[in-house]
């Protein structure tokens, strides 16, 4: 009777353990943390090595900037539709021209120098050139008169414009940023405990969040810190002007200027001043 049993246990048994394989396989397929890597030039669309996508705010635009001879150089459509519209090209007399209340920049094609009232302006750059029927401007002549410097990473560069409703939190233990909300999700890039990040959007299980190279993909809550500063706020301005500046800086809190301010004279702009005083004399 024995022998006979025998045979069947071991039968059962080898099931058993077929079955709890196949059970295994199935939940670990399911559940288990994907190591696949996302191709990152395909991610942002990226066809050569002189080539960036751009990161405005937290969303990639439909514009590419160019590397040439070590400096990044903007579409000049992208630079109207997101930066200033004040840049307009002569192209009969090969001129990109800046143009304020009180003076109008210039500078030619290929040259790495522009000119204003006060002078000229020797660059590290050429400030713009034309390939085809495109005008691109260097990224860094942009930004002289508008504030805005992009980070430049490896593929793609970014425009820093602050997102209503965010928040800053710190990641509690080494994971990753995935390209959407899941396990299974290609792996955009590695993140590190006590990393800082910008979580835009929180989900049940999962965040969108931006890193602190702009790239933007899924982390789970859990690790995630609970809470953190928010972002939210306006964009600062820049704004070019030539000549004396006279600057009032006013302290918010404090006694209001009011009459004051209109009474006085040429006075350019007036600027809050976030500070407090223990006492309105000082030494």
């Amino acid at each position: 009777m024995k022998r006979k049993i025998l045979p069947v246990l071991v039968a059962l048994f080898l099931i058993l353990v077929i079955v709890g394989a196949y059970a295994s396989k199935i939940y670990l397929d399911k559940y288990s943390y994907s190591d696949d890597r996302e191709d990152m030039a395909a991610y942002y669309g990226v066809t050569g090595e002189d080539e960036y996508a751009i990161i405005y705010g937290t969303e990639q635009i439909e514009f590419y900037a160019v590397e040439r001879d070590g400096t990044i150089y903007l579409p000049v459509d992208m630079v109207h539709k997101y930066l200033s519209e004040v840049f307009y090209l002569d192209g009969n007399e090969g001129l990109l021209l800046y143009t304020t209340p009180v003076a109008t920049l210039e500078a030619s094609e290929g040259a790495r120098e522009y000119s204003d009232p006060e002078g000229i302006h020797a660059t590290d750059y050429e400030v713009f050139y034309i390939d085809g029927e495109t005008c691109y401007i260097a990224a860094d002549y942009v930004g002289l008169f508008t504030g805005d410097v992009p980070g430049v990473y490896e593929y793609h560069i970014h425009y820093n414009v602050k997102t209503d409703g965010a928040r800053l939190a710190k990641v509690k233990k080494d994971t990753a940023v995935r390209k959407l909300g899941g396990v299974k999700s290609p792996i955009l890039r590695e993140i590190e405990a006590d990393e800082q990040v910008t979580v835009l959007e929180e989900l049940e299980n999962w965040s969108r969040v931006m890193t602190s190279d702009a790239i933007v993909g899924y982390v789970e809550n859990k690790r995630l810190t609970a809470e953190g500063e928010s972002t939210t706020g306006e964009d600062a301005v820049g704004i070019l002007l030539y000549g004396e500046l006279c600057y009032l800086w006013q302290i918010v809190g404090g006694k209001v200027f009011g009459e004051e301010c209109h009474a006085t004279s040429q006075l350019d702009t007036q600027h809050p001043c976030y500070l407090e005083l223990e006492e309105e004399v000082g030494e």
